[in-house]
């Protein structure tokens, strides 16, 4: 379990519109070029923010990613995954 990686993979999203467009056209393909473990990569790939926050990551660091994917009307999604369990 590695936070750092997750943390990068948000990171790399949230500041690049590009890279956001790739994570918006393949998920799975996306989170498959970060070092993350199997379950990882799925929550990464479904944005489980709630998952990657309790893994570690930063929840700023998530809110970024998540709003670079589904823009500024996804807080609602974006509160509603932060509590799922």
């Amino acid at each position: 379990m590695s936070s750092y990686a997750l943390e990068k993979a948000m990171w790399t999203v949230g500041t690049s519109p590009e890279e956001a467009q790739k994570f918006r056209q393949s998920p799975v393909t996306y989170a498959e070029q970060f070092n993350l473990d199997a379950d990882e990569k799925v929550s990464l790939a479904t944005l489980a923010v709630g998952d990657m926050a309790r893994r570690g990551a930063s929840t700023l660091l998530l809110l970024m990613g998540f709003m670079a994917v589904n823009g500024p009307g996804g807080m609602g999604e974006y509160m509603q995954r932060m509590n799922q369990k």
